[in-house]
């Protein structure tokens, strides 16, 4: 249950990771970043509550940098620059995320078609 309870947490963190890019990204094109926009520009579905508060979360981070960006890097606030060490980590992270969940549905069919035989055994 922790295991499940730390990947489902991992999952949030990425795609927060993701979020942030995906705004700053927008910021340098000239643009502001929207839910919409983010929506329409994420690699897969994410829960509209996960946006709205990550994107103000990216909001009160810009305000932060805006005034003080060495302060703000210092203790952690800064968005992450998507440089190709997080993409391979991130990477490294679904691909486990797969092997994880590739394993779980086989141990489910196990157990169903071990539950089945024992349902018509009776």
């Amino acid at each position: 249950m922790l295991k499940y309870a730390l990947e489902c947490q991992n999952r949030v963190n990425l795609m927060e990771t993701e979020i942030l890019n995906l705004a700053k990204q927008l910021v340098r094109q000239g643009k502001k970043p929207t839910v919409a926009l983010i929506r329409a520009k994420l690699s897969r579905r994410v829960a509209m509550p996960l946006i709205i508060q990550t994107l103000q979360r990216f909001d009160s981070l810009s305000a932060v940098e805006d005034q003080e960006p060495e302060h703000a890097e210092q203790m952690g606030l800064a968005v992450p620059e998507n440089n190709e060490q997080d993409i391979l980590t991130q990477l490294s992270h679904l691909r486990d995320e797969i092997s994880t969940l590739k394993q779980q549905v086989a141990d489910l069919t196990r157990q169903q078609a071990t539950l089945g035989k024992s349902g018509k055994e009776q």
